[in-house]
């Protein structure tokens, strides 16, 4: 599909009422301003993809695309708080703890939520936006483009985030260390390590989800994290 099939067929979904994958989307919001746009990608530092801003200006601000939908801009669209661009500023903080995953390069967003703390993220660095994959921590840069990945949406091929056999292997992706020959691991989007992993890992874990939702959305649990609900 070209930029403009792909625009097209995105609003056609959100004229029709079905916007995101969910039964009960809620009312899409109105498209971004130039102003929102503005400033957006002066907080990222790098322009948005040519086909998201399209999309953004003339469909809506968020609230369309996987599951959900993809997040919006100021004033628009958030799967929950905090927002996109807050996630991006809060990312930039730096983690004194050397065990601590490493910072996400600039320029790359949480995009869409898929639940299960997994994430589809853009790559505004690449012109026509990359995606990643971000798995309870660990991050995977994808074969895939954001026209290609909005594609596989519209045709029904997206169904868990982004097919395993696009994630690529590079010194930007990111797995959670090995632990007596076994990997640390998130399990039903809680922060938590397997009983033979160091509280080291326990914590780096936990810091991802706080940088994600915010310490006071968080709640220990043993040797989980829960995640609060978010507040009617």
């Amino acid at each position: 599909m070209t930029d403009g099939e792909v625009l097209a067929a995105v609003k056609a979904r959100v004229q029709a009422g079905r916007p995101t994958d969910w039964c009960d989307s809620p009312l899409t919001p109105a498209p971004a301003s130039a102003e929102a746009l503005a400033e957006a990608e002066r907080i990222i530092g790098y322009p948005l993809p040519p086909l998201l801003r399209r999309l953004y200006t003339e469909v809506a601000n968020g609230g369309f695309g996987p599951c959900g939908g993809i997040e919006g801009l100021r004033d628009g669209y958030t799967s929950d708080e905090p927002s996109m661009l807050e996630v991006y500023l809060q990312y930039d903080e730096p983690d004194p703890d050397p065990e601590a995953p490493p910072a996400r390069p600039q320029g790359v967003l949480l995009f869409c939520d898929h639940g299960c703390a997994t994430w589809s993220m853009l790559d505004c660095r690449h012109p026509k936006g990359q995606m990643w994959w971000w798995d309870q921590g660990e991050r995977h840069k994808c074969d895939l483009m954001l026209r290609e990945w909005l594609s596989m949406w519209l045709e029904g091929k997206l169904e868990d985030g982004v097919p395993g056999h696009l994630a690529l292997e590079d010194d930007e992706s990111w797995h959670w260390p090995e632990t007596d020959g076994h990997p640390a691991h998130c399990h039903e989007g809680l922060a938590a390590t397997s009983a033979g992993s160091s509280m080291t890992q326990s914590s780096a874990a936990v810091r991802v989800l706080e940088q994600q939702f915010g310490r006071s959305r968080l709640r220990p649990w043993g040797d989980q994290v829960i995640r609060l609900p978010a507040r009617s």
